[in-house]
């Protein structure tokens, strides 16, 4: 299963506000050429989505899905900002919620 966590949903909320994205449209985590990477998108049918407030903040395709089973989507706040984390945990780990 994957998580994301409140501070991860109000984090991509702002995002999505500040690049005034439409409605039909939510952040989403997509192979990249390095790894994964974020980018606003559209919503898609199949996709699997992940709500903050009265909106779909993230989407997933089935298989980024999959390859983030066990993950937890975290906001971290550093000196030089808010960071996006992902969390493993390890069997019976409960994620921090931060």
């Amino acid at each position: 299963m994957f998580t994301v966590t409140d501070s991860a949903g109000a984090h991509l909320a702002l995002l999505l506000r500040a690049k005034e994205a439409p409605e039909d449209t939510a952040v989403r985590i997509a192979p990249g050429r390095r790894g994964l990477t974020i980018l606003v998108d559209e919503i898609r049918v199949d996709d699997h989505g992940y709500e903050y407030g009265n909106r779909v903040v993230l989407v997933l395709s089935s298989e980024v899905r999959e390859r983030l089973s066990g993950k937890v989507l975290r906001c971290d706040h550093g000196d030089d900002g808010p960071h996006l984390v992902l969390q493993n945990l390890r069997t019976g780990e409960k994620p921090d919620n931060r």
